[in-house]
């Protein structure tokens, strides 16, 4: 197991510790995770106006190493848990694929969106995607602490499970 694969396990084993011991909430797990990549997205925009910090040094990708391990790492964990929570028992394989499906499409377009962002700034700085970035970080957090209501989820799940479109009309 490398360093990197260790720090991993440690933030997620951090993680699962504090949940239990504070008896806190999957979205709230979710909702520190969001919070630590909107951070390491506000790092990086840091690079934009200096050159001093903000992904310019050798030291900064060692400890984006040990933060990404640390505090983001456990994103792929919750994010799977709150998939499962969200999702009728029984129909959970579709989401799991709809969320494989938009992992991988974002995973092959964000560096070609990151790309086209750098080659479509004058100055070429190879800071300007965070930009981007933190605004969709920070947008994506402010719809799930918003909208996303657990419980709700869980009725509305029950509704569908039972074959009723929550007016009692039972019509899907």
């Amino acid at each position: 197991m490398c360093l990197t694969d260790q720090q991993q396990a440690v933030g997620i084993y951090g993680f699962w510790f504090i949940q239990q011991r504070f008896k806190l909430g999957t979205k709230t797990m979710f909702s520190t995770i969001a919070v630590a990549i909107i951070l390491l997205d506000g790092w990086g925009m840091i690079g934009i106006w200096t050159q001093k910090f903000g992904f310019h040094n050798g030291w900064e990708f060692w400890l984006y190493q040990v933060y990404y391990g640390l505090f983001v790492c456990p994103w792929y964990s919750y994010s799977q848990i709150m998939i499962s929570e969200v999702a009728p028992r029984g129909h959970d394989f579709l989401f799991f694929s709809l969320f494989s499906i938009v992992g991988k499409t974002s995973s092959f377009i964000g560096p070609l969106v990151s790309s086209a962002i750098i080659d479509a700034t004058p100055s070429g700085n190879a800071s300007m995607p965070f930009y981007f970035l933190f605004g969709l970080s920070v947008a994506s957090f402010a719809v799930l602490a918003i909208w996303l209501d657990l419980k709700k989820s869980r009725r509305e799940q029950e509704l569908f499970l039972q074959g009723k479109d929550g007016n009692g009309s039972g019509d899907m």
